[in-house]
């Protein structure tokens, strides 16, 4: 048959025809792929899920830091992936010690799903480890708190530096991937000595209830090894929680030290009970409290209102007269008020020659005169030390017109000026100096370096003034400026009279 196809059959039934059995499997195989249902997404087990600590089966000490170490870690990692509700361990350990099992740290099955139920969740991670020789095996099983029943489990043989392998497995059955190269960790980690090291520093750090404590440990473990993101994570977070501390401490103290006030002034208000020797410990309590916190000018005014009101300031068991005057020397000297506090100086060494504070009293006169000496010494020699400085400008603008240099030699030279002031102790002339050269060059590129140099002589100048406020507004405004610089000029901060 001319112009048409034979189709021969075998005997199998298998189309023999050339070319028309490749487009026949051709078609089967795109309506197959066409038909095919797409692979469903993983669907993670239902949250929230509560990573109990691990038990160690060998009772050996050493490895005990696994046990906190592995459920901190894998919690960490089913936070970052956002697909899971996870309790938080401090929810875990207070719902345990309320079933007495933090002491033990044995885990059965019916008291971990007591622990789920307590906390909320709905899964509960299980696990155990034990090393044998050199290889460590780790298995976990996931519960279903509601009926108890074992949802899956997992389990890994291999050296410690495998930890991870089996933190992956877990996490990612967690997250609904039946298999474990599916599942992307949220961090790249290395199977190093240092690592291991790393970790075990960060399990102990979360072990530890001291906040002080767990920021030394986590510091530790980021110096051993920086990639070890958990505890430089956890670092972090933890800085973050104690500004939060260090701030609600800060509201509560100074509840309780207006209380102490007010209990102390209406006590010093009535005469019955003004003189009472327990009076003393009120006195003693705020006046203490705002010579240690560096409260300077709460200070004086704390003082001069007991003064008012108990005019004596003597009491059965001590005279306070003396600590008081002793005080407002200190006060003044640190709010840079020098003449006043040379004042109070020299009234103190006059009526008490013979108290155990005179030494200190005198060393803080000397210190007072020598400063006055040396800003008195500085303008002597002020104008000869601007006239190098002056040529030191000159002579820069010169090179770097000779030599079409750029204005850095220039910019450096005329910071001298600035520098000049400082060194010879002219205070208020310095301010002016160094502020003019910081408005010429603030948005200079080129410049940038000395402008920071210039703001740092500027906050020097503003001390020495005893002008604070404008140090820390000026402090806060270079740290905008300068994020780089923001630990640096922190410590301007520290100890500055209020």
């Amino acid at each position: 048959m001319s112009g048409v196809d034979t189709l021969k059959m075998s005997g199998s039934g298998a189309c023999t025809a050339p070319g028309l059995g490749y487009t026949l499997l051709l078609l089967f195989v795109v309506l197959a792929t066409a038909v095919r249902p797409a692979r469903a997404a993983p669907k993670p087990v239902d949250g929230p899920v509560a990573v109990l600590p691990f038990k160690n089966l060998n009772d050996d000490p050493d490895l005990d830091w696994l046990a906190v170490g592995m459920g901190e870690t894998m919690v960490s990692d089913l936070k970052q992936s956002g697909k899971v509700q996870v309790v938080e361990r401090d929810q875990i350990d207070k719902a345990m010690a309320q079933i007495a099992l933090q002491q033990s740290g044995q885990v059965a099955a019916d008291t971990a799903v007591k622990v789920g139920k307590l906390v909320g969740a709905k899964t509960i991670v299980v696990g155990a480890y034990q090393e044998a020789g050199k290889q460590l095996r780790i298995t976990a099983r996931f519960v279903r708190v509601e009926t108890g029943e074992v949802l899956d489990a997992a389990k890994v043989t291999g050296p410690e530096t495998r930890i991870f392998h089996l933190q992956d497995a877990i996490v990612g059955r967690l997250l609904g991937y039946r298999r474990a190269r599916d599942y992307r960790p949220p961090h790249q980690r290395s199977a190093t000595t240092k690592t291991v090291k790393a970790y075990k520093l960060y399990a102990m750090a979360m072990s530890i209830a001291s906040d002080a404590t767990r920021v030394r440990y986590l510091q530790r473990a980021v110096k051993i090894d920086p990639t070890f993101v958990y505890a430089s994570d956890e670092l972090t977070a933890l800085e973050q929680r104690m500004v939060g501390y260090h701030e609600e401490h800060e509201i509560r103290t100074e509840d309780r030290r207006a209380k102490e006030r007010r209990e102390l002034f209406a006590t010093l208000a009535d005469p019955t009970q003004a003189s009472n020797p327990l009076t003393i410990t009120k006195v003693v309590t705020v006046i203490a409290y705002d010579q240690s916190s560096f409260e300077e000018t709460q200070l004086l005014s704390d003082m001069d209102r007991i003064e008012k009101l108990y005019p004596s300031l003597k009491w059965p068991q001590v005279d306070l007269a003396p600590t008081f005057l002793y005080y407002r020397i200190l006060a003044n000297w640190m709010l840079k008020r020098i003449d006043r506090a040379l004042q109070y100086g020299e009234a103190f060494m006059k009526r008490y020659p013979d108290s155990n504070m005179f030494p200190q009293a005198e060393n803080m006169m000397h210190s007072m005169i020598a400063e006055r000496r040396r800003v008195e010494d500085g303008a002597k020699k002020l104008d000869q030390d601007l006239a190098r400085a002056d040529k030191r400008v000159a002579d820069a603008k010169v090179r770097v017109g000779r030599y079409h240099l750029d204005s850095r030699e220039i910019i450096q030279a005329e910071l001298a000026r600035c520098e000049t002031y400082n060194r010879d102790d002219q205070y208020v002339a310095g301010l002016e100096e160094c502020r003019k050269f910081i408005r010429a060059h603030a948005n200079d590129p080129l410049a940038r370096g000395y402008v920071y140099q210039a703001t740092n002589i500027e906050i020097i100048l503003l001390r020495n003034l005893g002008r604070f406020d404008e140090v820390r507004t000026t402090v806060q405004a270079a740290m905008k400026a300068n994020p780089d610089k923001v630990k640096d000029l922190k410590e301007w901060l520290e100890n500055l009279p209020r």
